[in-house]
């Protein structure tokens, strides 16, 4: 169930206030919560539930309604976040809410998680249904037993006596082993002089201030212990949804001028190529050696085409060089 904590800033002076529907804020007595300063209207503001949110609207103040630091405008409904501050004049009035928290832990949840937020919601009414300090016995014959601590018992023994406020029938729980006493919101467990001790988170204690979530051991069994009224709301919605954080880009590093000087002596060097391993090479000498060698091709002749002229011309001259040998062979004959 959401809460107000309304604090006077001048006084001090501080109460709780429980609310599940419509609640009307201002100075007119028979208002829900009634702020004493003459700066307050006589219906200054309220609260509105609206299916599972909550809205704040200012019914036209004179001296306005801060949501946050901001001045609200008249007659406009502004939903309420978990933690969120409302202040009235010399007044601050804190929102809690434990849904609230959860709905804002699922701003980044993915449609994948649709069924996970289905399933923690329900998680969230049984946790604001149960408003009552508990002690539930984890382990043994006993477990799931649970005890509610209603506002009327100061005191709750606990043992394997049927005699105690909460009994426990395990032979390693004394008749009379320890007993809850309350003072104002907060509760003690005593160990009431046992034979097997009592453990808060694993430390013996004769004696032991209690908090929402401690574990008490009596001998070997354990009971959880349960607060609503000091429950971190905001630590219970941290932990049932963590906030998804999205992973930081890359920043690529700057090149200091040394490094772009060595980073181009580098690329103009010639690359150097390591020596091949005598294996390697030995297999690279065989394959080569065992490569046919082809003969060259011989070039390709070009076909001279020629024309009636210098048919006509070469013939002629054929002639010429046959008449003068003939020619020469005669006179080599005559005497």
């Amino acid at each position: 169930m959401p809460k107000l904590i309304v604090k006077n800033r001048i006084s001090g002076e501080e109460k709780e206030v429980e609310f599940d529907g419509e609640i009307l804020i201002g100075r007119l007595e028979g208002v829900d919560i009634t702020l004493d300063s003459k700066g307050v209207s006589r219906r200054h503001a309220k609260l509105i539930r609206d299916k599972e949110d909550f809205y704040i609207i200012d019914l036209e103040s004179k001296s306005g309604t801060f949501l946050n630091g901001i001045r609200l405008p008249k007659n406009e409904k502004y939903l309420l976040r978990n933690n969120d501050l409302i202040r009235i004049e010399d007044y601050d009035i804190r929102f809690f809410s434990l849904a609230s928290a959860i709905n804002q832990s699922f701003n980044e949840v993915t449609d994948s998680d649709i069924l996970e937020v289905k399933l923690l919601k329900k998680v969230v009414s049984a946790l604001e249904s149960e408003s009552l300090p508990s002690l539930e016995v984890l382990n043994g014959a006993a477990a799931g037993r649970k005890v509610f601590i209603t506002d009327d018992i100061s005191e709750l023994t606990i043992g394997r006596d049927p005699t105690n406020g909460f009994q426990i029938e395990e032979p390693i729980v004394s008749r009379q082993h320890a007993k809850l006493v309350r003072s104002g919101k907060s509760f003690t467990i005593v160990d009431m002089g046992s034979k097997n001790g009592v453990y808060v988170n694993s430390t013996r204690v004769k004696e032991s201030e209690l908090h929402d979530g401690d574990r008490v051991a009596l001998g070997t069994i354990v009971l959880m212990f349960r607060n609503p009224g000091e429950m971190d709301i905001n630590a219970v919605a941290e932990r049932i949804v963590p906030k998804k954080k999205r992973e930081p880009l890359p920043q690529k590093k700057e090149e200091q001028p040394e490094e772009r000087e060595e980073k181009a002596k580098d690329d103009d060097a010639s690359p150097i190529e390591a020596p091949l391993p005598p294996e390697e090479e030995e297999r690279l000498v065989k394959s080569v050696s065992n490569v046919t060698a082809y003969p060259a091709p011989r070039p390709k002749r070009e076909h001279i085409r020629l024309g009636l002229m210098e048919i006509g011309f070469i013939g002629i001259g054929a002639l010429i060089i046959t008449l003068s040998i003939a020619t020469l062979i005669n006179l080599l004959r005559s005497p």
